[in-house]
């Protein structure tokens, strides 16, 4: 029997909190007919004192062809010392295959795991950003409901509240006027309560790696990154039921928004000016997640943009005390240069798809 066990080197919590995988590569391969047809797994990851394990019992396919094991190898993620973990921890993952009693494999590997803030722009990595998109983050909370006498006054209405989409389209004459308005005060809530100010990210020693901080952090240190101000100004649309996108461009991020629903489903849905495809079924083509859309729809981003159904916001400019309008403009001009875009994530997209990113289990958040 053939063996090819690779575990990845560094393990990444938002990886395995999306059921990501342990090894990239964990396949097994009968040699002959006197192969064993079934083995039992073991694989136990090892942090301190604390074990993770999992266990089960696996085909071991028809003679000659790899079976890959590793796409059920899951451990469970109670790991409360790794929420903690604020730099790299060096660890172990234990294998241990047997059949019929007999061990065929056993063996350590050594392993990193990432800090749980940690966010590689890698191709394997990145989709899972918008689990860094925290709605529940007590920050985040405590920023919207501040923010509701802000609405008050731009609304010119003392029983205005954040209702999402459900006033969209109220008034015929400026139908997604609500929606901007809840926008606009969230915008001028972080402006006016909080004095943001840029600051670089944490230090990180890996290549393609950056340090996220949590709104929390941003709102308790009153800075932050593009990055980490995008996924702020994400949290709390996601969290008052406006649904956010991120916008990646090269060296940059900033957020946006759908003004209504239907818009945010006809991007999916409709045909593109050249009738080749939807977008739905671009993205199944190219093999990427459904809610990440790329260069090879950038004609559409823009179409949506021009319309005025799509608005892309620079969350940098929360550092300098601009106005939302501002904000808006400027958002527009970064997407100007078609040879920088790189990716637009769309969150909503990401949360209902059944293989989608949800928010990571990061202590400051409320049940």
């Amino acid at each position: 029997m053939l063996l090819d066990i690779v575990p990845y080197q560094r393990l990444n919590y938002a990886i395995l909190h999306n059921r990501g995988h342990l090894f990239t590569q964990f396949n097994v391969t009968r040699t002959s007919l006197n192969s064993p047809d079934k083995v039992h797994v073991e694989v136990v990851a090892r942090v301190g004192a604390e074990e993770y394990p999992y266990r089960g019992s696996h085909s071991t396919g028809e003679v000659g062809k790899p079976e890959d094991i590793g796409k059920y190898i899951r451990i469970p993620l109670s790991w409360d010392y790794l929420r903690t973990l604020s730099e790299t921890l060096r660890t172990t993952v234990y294998v241990r295959i047997t059949a019929h009693d007999n061990v065929i494999e056993e063996k350590t590997h050594q392993v990193d795991v990432a800090p749980l803030e940690e966010w590689s722009d890698t191709d394997e990595d990145r989709i899972w950003l918008p689990s860094f998109v925290l709605p529940r983050d007590v920050a985040v909370i405590d920023a919207v409901a501040d923010a509701r006498r802000y609405l008050s006054a731009l609304s010119d209405d003392p029983n205005a509240g954040f209702d999402g989409y459900q006033s969209y389209g109220l008034y015929a004459d400026d139908p997604y006027g609500p929606v901007d308005i809840q926008v606009r005060t969230i915008w001028s809530a972080l402006i006016l309560d909080h004095r943001l100010q840029y600051i670089n990210p944490p230090p990180s020693y890996y290549a393609k790696a950056q340090r996220v901080r949590s709104p929390s952090e941003v709102l308790r240190r009153s800075h932050g990154t593009c990055i980490d101000l995008t996924l702020l100004l994400a949290a709390c649309l996601e969290y008052i039921e406006i649904h956010p996108v991120l916008f990646l461009i090269e060296g940059h991020a900033f957020p946006g928004y759908w003004r209504s629903p239907q818009q945010a489903d006809y991007f999916v849905q409709g045909d593109y000016p050249d009738g080749e495809s939807d977008a739905e079924e671009l993205t199944e083509d190219m093999g990427t997640p459904s809610w990440i859309y790329s260069k090879a729809h950038i004609e559409r981003i823009y179409a949506f943009v021009s319309a005025g159904h799509l608005v892309p916001v620079e969350s940098t400019l929360l550092t300098s005390n601009s106005g939302f309008f501002a904000a808006c403009d400027a958002g527009i001009e970064s997407l100007s240069d078609p040879d920088r875009f790189q990716f637009l994530i769309d969150i909503r997209r990401a949360r209902s798809d059944p293989q989608g990113a949800t928010p990571l289990p990061i202590n400051n958040q409320v049940s």
